[in-house]
């Protein structure tokens, strides 16, 4: 399917780069509902990074199979569908985790420290004003 897009535009910068942004995901999400044909038995996710090197990503996709879970198709370096049979649901019970993460953005932990990385470095930037 081929796309048109209209190169004037009379808007901000801003209002510009969200525009993309919005046709981006919408671009995505079309993709991702119609890029094939879902075989029945199975059930699918998509597994979306916001970032992370290839050893991250392969070592989540490595975890991923410990609920059944297999890498169908990649969709671009962010986003890796993947499915499992129906029957693997039944072991969730016994396992430990959520078998349904989608989002891997980065751990709690890690957002934590970033964000008192952050909050000490405002603090001396401002202190030395």
């Amino acid at each position: 399917m081929s796309r048109i897009y209209d190169t004037h535009y009379s808007g901000s910068m801003r209002d510009r780069d969200d525009d993309r942004r919005k046709e981006m995901e919408r671009i995505q999400k079309e993709e991702e509902e119609n890029s094939l044909h879902l075989e029945e038995g199975f059930e699918y996710k998509i597994l979306r990074f916001a970032s992370g090197s290839r050893g991250a990503i392969q070592k989540k996709l490595k975890e991923e199979e410990y609920y059944g879970w297999s890498l169908f198709e990649t969709l671009d370096s962010h986003r890796y569908r993947l499915r499992r049979k129906f029957s693997e649901r039944l072991k969730d019970s016994e396992r430990h985790g959520d078998p349904y993460v989608t989002d891997i953005t980065g751990t709690p932990f890690k957002v934590i420290c970033s964000s008192i990385a952050l909050i000490i470095f405002l603090f001396f930037l401002l202190a030395c004003s």
